[in-house]
C-alpha cells in the first residue's frame, strides 16, 4: 500500500504519521515496533510503506 505523507510528529520515541491513500482517505499510520519507524518511511518520495500485519491504520 501506497500512501502519500501529510504530516508527521514525534511523541517521546514513538513517532505517528498522518497519510493520504489513494481513494483520498487520511489515516493515521501508527508503526508497531522501533524497526517499523525506522524502515518504514522514505523521506525522499515522502511514501510510507508498511506491512499491514505490523502496523495499524487509524480515521485521521
Amino acid at each position: 500500500l501506497n500512501v502519500e505523507i501529510v504530516d508527521i510528529a514525534f511523541y517521546g520515541e514513538r513517532r505517528r504519521i498522518v497519510a493520504r491513500i489513494a481513494a483520498g482517505q487520511e489515516v493515521d499510520i501508527r508503526p508497531t515496533s522501533a524497526a517499523m519507524q525506522s524502515q518504514g518511511v522514505s523521506p525522499c518520495s515522502r511514501q510510507v510503506f508498511f506491512d499491514p500485519a505490523t502496523a495499524f491504520l487509524f480515521p485521521a
